[in-house]
Order: structure tokens, then sequence, then C-alpha cells
């Protein structure tokens, strides 16, 4: 995921694109909106996850944002100015054996919603950027389409005779040729053999036109006009004449616009499947994490993936290898200063903290709170910074780790030592060909300047992090900062964390 930008949520009129940066930190008073943006990649998690009606989860297993209602912004009467928009920028990674579209493709996916997406007036807008062109599909709740624009050009009738919408455990809709046009071979083909027909020579067969249709697929114009001046495809006469075209013609916008249609199907699938891959992959940590027990039940059962609030880290780390272990302390005792020892006894498990430096051992139940809060935050990150994400279907895909407040009731130096341990995690990441991404919320001087530090001593690029301020006001205002190669911030407010 490269950008993420939201309008009319929550508190947010407008947050302006923020880049996702191997280190992402959001920073603000107390109900600046942080929050509400931060948890956008988790909403989007719930929603990839769930087999829903709709699409977006408002309310579901990491997040609960109420309804449409609650999530709109509040004061906005105009029914246009009703809509949630959520919009991403993000490159197709590769995986797809028939894949349409080049591997590393930028593609801008925007969804607007309007209503509770089950009222008879809701709907759902969903545009594509590509290659600087641009498609839209509108649907209602009953996943109908009500309109379908390519390149502003109306293809709302050609669309209703060809698809249908089809929506399973993906966030947005795709497309697919309904039974009709299914049996009727070619028939979505047919405006676009009629245009290739106008410019071949008028001996070619029909079969022959069918061929150059179907082997004429999206991408950028410099390549569609290339596909359409070849002449072993088109033929010495079409291809004499269509290399003369400029894309800014009518004749190749027209052809173009019909390529883009029937290859439709396939793109849209291919963007939902990247789309999804993105949240499946992310991780999410709550503010608040669970309490640490004295004794955990053993239970029989394999876990995967850590609780966002970190209630199922001692089954966990108790399927974890010896060896993983090992690895796992080495980073903790380097990074932190303390290890860890995983004992199980009577069908009980328990977590042992075991100070570095005393080599003293501790049950997690009897140390500071704080330890508690960030040990499952500290797992997390070194078991993503290690390990791709070779699960969720296509290669390639980031991880998102979303954390929310990592440095509660923790003293200063360890808040410090922590952000030094996201940068260094970061930079392991990286030599292990890992996309890793850290996204916090925090409150923290202390994390920023270890941050600051990080990119001082090269343990990060200055361009590996950057930082947004949200603050209130009329309406809430989104700014961004950043560090410099010497790690200081620029454009930071004066006074930020001393209340002036």
């Amino acid at each position: 995921m490269d950008t993420i930008r939201v309008k009319n949520l929550k508190s947010i009129t407008d947050s302006g694109e923020i880049e996702i940066k191997p280190i992402t930190v959001f920073v603000g008073q107390n109900s600046s909106g942080k929050s509400s943006l931060i948890r956008c990649f988790p909403l989007f998690k719930q929603s990839a996850e769930s087999k829903i009606l709709g699409t977006v989860l408002w309310s579901g297993k990491y997040v609960d944002y109420g309804s449409f209602d609650e999530s709109v912004k509040h004061g906005l009467d105009v029914k246009d100015s009703r809509e949630i928009s959520f919009s991403f920028s993000f490159r197709i990674s590769s995986g797809h054996v028939r894949s349409s579209l080049a591997a590393e493709s930028l593609v801008k996916l925007t969804i607007k919603v309007y209503g509770d997406e089950y009222g008879k007036s809701s709907y759902t807008d969903i545009s594509y950027e590509m290659y600087g062109n641009k498609f839209s599909i509108r649907t209602n709740p009953e996943f109908k389409i009500i309109s379908l624009h390519i390149n502003e050009v109306d293809f709302t009738k050609q669309a209703l005779e060809s698809f249908q919408i089809y929506k399973i455990y993906t966030i947005i809709p795709v497309l697919f040729r309904n039974a009709r046009t299914a049996v009727q071979y070619g028939s979505h083909y047919v405006t676009l053999i009629r245009e290739i027909t106008n410019h071949v020579h008028h001996r070619t067969s029909e079969f022959k036109i069918q061929q150059i249709a179907r082997n004429l697929k999206f991408s950028d114009d410099e390549t569609i006009k290339k596909s359409l001046s070849n002449k072993a495809l088109v033929g010495d006469y079409a291809a004499a004449k269509i290399s003369q075209w400029k894309i800014t013609d009518k004749k190749f916008k027209s052809i173009k616009d019909q390529i883009i249609f029937v290859n439709l199907e396939r793109i849209t699938d291919e963007i939902a499947d990247n789309f999804r891959a993105h949240f499946l992959a992310s991780r999410y940590i709550t503010p608040l994490r669970a309490a640490a027990d004295r004794y955990y039940r053993i239970q029989n059962t394999s876990i995967e993936e850590l609780d966002p609030n970190g209630s199922n880290l001692a089954m966990f780390l108790y399927a974890k290898k010896e060896s993983e272990i090992d690895e796992i302390n080495l980073w903790l005792k380097s990074e932190i200063g303390f290890s860890i020892e995983i004992v199980g006894s009577h069908g009980h498990a328990s977590i042992f903290i075991i100070d570095g430096e005393e080599g003293s051992k501790t049950n997690i139940a009897d140390t500071g709170f704080g330890i508690s809060q960030i040990l499952p935050v500290l797992i997390q990150v070194w078991q993503q910074s290690k390990r791709s994400n070779l699960g969720i279907g296509i290669k390639n895909t980031p991880t998102m780790i979303v954390i929310e407040q990592p440095e509660l009731h923790l003293h200063p130096k360890m808040q410090s030592r922590v952000g030094e341990a996201f940068c260094r995690a970061i930079k392991l990441a990286k030599s292990k060909n890992i996309d890793l991404r850290i996204i916090i919320e925090t409150h923290s001087r202390e994390i920023i300047d270890a941050i600051g530090r990080s990119i001082e001593r090269e343990t990060i690029g200055k361009d590996d992090a950057g930082i947004y301020i949200l603050s209130k006001g009329r309406d809430i205002n989104v700014r961004r900062s950043h560090f410099d190669a010497g790690g200081f911030l620029e454009q930071w407010p004066y006074g930020f964390f001393d209340g002036q």
C-alpha cells in the first residue's frame, strides 16, 4: 500500500494523501482524528476476512465504527456530500498465472459509500485509475450495476448486457460474464470487433478479427498502440495505418476504451485480489492489550496470528519451536534488555521475564504492567520482520503492522528503546527482502526522537519515515512533517509536546 486518503469519516473532512512509509507515525491531541484514521486499516482487514453484504464492515472483529450514519462526518446535509470516501494507491504484485496486468502496475482505487448499504437509496462507487485511464462502477445494495463508465464514456448498457456482480470474501465487487454472454461466444466483444473491422483490410476474415480482439490486452497507451500496429497481429494494411495515429486521436481512444471493457472482468478480479491481500497481510494491535495472567491453559490449537489485544500471546509462544524462542530472545535482549521463557506444567503455561543484566526470572504477572503491554507488540514486529506473506496467494505483498499507542505504561527510556527497535526491525526486514510497514499512533516524544536518532545513525533512511500531525479546529487538519538526513524534524509545530 503506497498511499491512503479518507474523506468525510468521523471528524475528518479530508485527510489529504498520506504516504505509507516503512515507518509512518500519526500524532495529535486527543480527539483529533488519529484513531479514526489509523483504524481504517483494521476496518478493511475485518471487511476482507468476512463474507458481508456491503463493502465495508463497520463493526467487526477488530474495530467498531458503529454504522454508516455514525461514521459519516456530521453536518453534511447535501446528499452528494454524505459519501464516505476511501482512496488507496498500491502496486499490483505478481502471483497470477494468467495475469492481464503487468507486475508492479500502479493502481489508484477509490471506494465511495453512500447510505447504510442496505437501503434503497444506498450505493457504492468503485473507481479505478491505471495507466492514465479511469473507469468506475456504481452498484446498489443488491449488487446490481447502476452505471459503468470508462474514461467518462457511458458503458452502462453494454455492461448490463454482458456482466453481473460477484462478491464473496472480497472487499470490492468483481465482474463476471452473465449466462447469456457466456453462451453467446464472444458477444461482449461485438463493439470492439466492429471497431477493428473499420481499420483492417476488407478481406480480413471474421475469425481473424476475433483473434485480434482477443489478443488485445489492457496496458499503457503506448503498449496498446504497439499491439495495434503489430503486423503479425493485425496485418500489414492495418499496422501501417494505425502506426500513424496519435494516442490522443479519437479513433485510438475509442478502440482503447473497448479493450478496457472486454478485459474488465479479469482486471477487476486481479485488482480485487491484490487489494484484499494487502489487508489480509496486515496486523493490528489495539491500544489496550490484555493484562498478564500467572497461568494460561494450554490449548491444542494451531495459532498462526496474534490476537489484536495479545490475549493469545502465551499460546502463540508456547507453539513456537525452541529454536524460534531462541531467535526471539536474541532479538529481545539486544533491543529491549530482557528475554522470555515459556514454562508448561500440568496443562498450563506461564511466561517468565528474564532480566538481561541480573538474570533474575519473574512471572510476567509480577512485572510492571508495561511489560505485558509491550511484549505482544514486540513479538508481532519480530514475527513480521523475518517472514514474508506466502500464505495469502499473492507474492511480494507488503505487511502493515498497525499499532495504537505502543508507549502505554512504559518508562520514557523503554519507549525510546522500542522506537529504535521498530527502526531496526525495518532494517532487518529489508535485508530479507520483506516489505514491512509499521504504522503507529502515538503521544510519545521518545519514540519520535528514537526514529530521528535511527536516521542519524543510518539504521534507516530519511525517506523511510513519515510523520503526520492532526490538529483540531472547525475541521481536522492533517499536516505532514518529515526528518532530514540528520534525523531532525522539519515543518514541526513549535511547542507541540509542551502544550504551547
